[in-house]
């Protein structure tokens, strides 16, 4: 799925608790998923792991129920949003969460 590059902005994900591994090498998905109610996830170990090109706005996300964040921008070498507004309280695991992620820069 390396070229996975859809419009997922419609999707209803307001049932997920886990998203671990979701976009994966997704290595050319770039796509807003802003507008996207994570609140319910619990899990987000390597949600965008290897996504190289991804950078897209997720400041509005609410991940306040997040306990394991392992891994989830590993590898998005593109990813440099501003994640400052983010509750990450309940988090116990951030394990590599921006490891490689060499344009990471933000709050």
């Amino acid at each position: 799925a390396a070229a996975f590059n859809a419009d997922l902005s419609s999707w209803d994900v307001g049932s997920v608790t886990n998203m671990q591994d979701a976009f994966y090498g997704a290595t050319a998905f770039n796509a807003d998923l802003g507008s996207w109610d994570v609140r319910s996830v619990t899990n987000m170990w390597g949600t965008f792991e290897n996504a190289a090109a991804f950078n897209a706005d997720l400041s509005s996300w609410d991940v306040g129920s997040v306990t394991n964040m392992q891994d989830a921008f590993y590898g998005a070498t593109a990813f440099n949003a501003d994640l400052g507004s983010w509750d990450v309280r309940s988090v116990t695991n951030m394990w590599g969460t921006f490891e490689n992620a060499a344009a990471f820069n933000a709050d």
